[in-house]
């Protein structure tokens, strides 16, 4: 998004110009959680949000309660321990393989 802003800035080496376009990013608020997880790696199972961690038979599905976020980390409230290990990247093949076993077991 973009916007006209009006900041005061120091300026010892005279690097900044008036008028020119910068980008920038504006944090309006900043907390400590105990446990963040990635965005990425939520996913919807059953209308649930859920994390994959490694089980017993490969990976499974683990549901958690979400609070804070910024679009790309959460807050975990429930679900997932400070430290636990889960899947980050590419959750969603994951997902997939799940719907695949749902749909071979419904037969």
């Amino acid at each position: 998004q973009t916007t006209t802003a009006r900041v005061l800035l120091d300026n010892p080496d005279r690097q900044w110009i008036p008028g020119h376009f910068i980008t920038a990013e504006v944090f309006l608020s900043e907390a400590e959680v105990a446990t963040a997880i990635q965005d990425k790696a939520i996913q919807i199972v059953e209308e649930e949000s859920v994390v994959f961690v490694a089980g017993d038979e490969g990976f499974e599905p683990r549901p958690v309660i979400l609070g804070r976020g910024d679009g790309q980390i959460s807050e975990v409230l429930k679900g997932l321990q400070a430290g636990e290990a889960y899947v980050s990247t590419n959750s969603f093949t994951l997902k997939s393989e799940l719907g695949k076993e749902d749909a071979e077991h419904g037969h």
